[in-house]
C-alpha cells in the first residue's frame, strides 16, 4: 500500500509538468489571420531545440509590400550565458513583448539557495542579457530528483515594472520572491 501512496504524487507531479508546459506554448504562441501561418507557428512551437548554437526566426512575407514581418523567434543568445545551471531554451516573441525561458539547475548548499540561484539567473538576464527589452519573462527550472525524474522546481513571471525596476537596481534578486507573479517552489524545498 505504501507504493501506491508513493505513486500518486509522482504522476501528478507529472501531469502538472505537462499542463504547465501546454499553457506556455498556448499563451506564447502568436495569433494569426492565416491557416497557413498559424500551421507555421504551431509547428515552430514543437519544433523548439535546445541546441544553444541554433538561432532562427519564423518570417512571412507580406504580398502587398514585399516586407518581411517577425511573428517569432528562439534565441538562445550567444552573448548571454545562464549563471546558475543549464539553458535549456529561450524562446520570445516579439509581437508581445515575452520571453520564456527554461533551465536545468542542480541543487545548491541549501533549499534557500536553490530557490535563490535562479532569482539570481533573471537579474543577471535583466541587467546583462537583453531583458529589459521585454514586457515580461517567464521563467521556469526543472532538476533532476533523488529518483531520477525531472520535475518543475520553480516557476514565476516578471511583468514590465518589475523588469525595469531591476534593471534600474530599485529590486535585487534577493527581494524577487516579494515580485515575481505566478510563484510556484516545489513545496518540499519551502521545508
Amino acid at each position: 500500500m505504501a507504493k501506491k501512496e508513493k505513486q500518486a504524487p509522482k504522476k501528478l507531479q507529472f501531469l502538472v509538468l505537462v499542463l504547465w508546459v501546454i499553457i506556455i506554448f498556448s499563451f506564447c504562441s502568436p495569433k494569426s489571420d492565416s491557416k497557413k501561418d498559424s500551421s507555421k507557428a504551431t509547428s515552430k512551437t514543437e519544433e523548439i531545440s535546445t541546441d544553444s548554437d541554433i538561432t532562427s526566426s519564423e518570417t512571412s512575407k507580406d504580398e502587398d509590400n514585399n516586407t518581411t514581418d517577425d511573428t517569432e523567434e528562439e534565441n538562445t543568445t550567444d552573448s548571454w550565458e545562464l549563471k546558475h545551471g543549464e539553458l535549456v531554451s529561450l524562446y520570445s516573441n516579439p509581437d508581445t513583448g515575452t520571453v520564456v525561458i527554461k533551465a536545468k539547475i542542480s541543487p545548491s548548499g541549501t533549499n534557500n539557495l536553490t530557490i535563490k540561484q535562479n532569482y539570481l539567473n533573471m537579474e543577471d538576464y535583466v541587467r546583462t542579457g537583453g531583458g529589459d527589452a521585454y514586457n515580461e519573462i517567464q521563467y521556469w527550472a526543472v532538476a533532476d530528483m533523488t529518483n531520477g525524474e525531472e520535475s518543475k522546481v520553480i516557476s514565476f513571471t516578471m511583468d514590465k515594472d518589475l523588469i525595469d525596476k531591476v534593471a534600474d537596481g530599485t529590486i535585487s534578486a534577493t527581494s524577487f520572491g516579494d515580485y515575481v507573479k505566478d510563484l510556484y517552489i516545489l513545496p518540499s524545498l519551502l521545508k
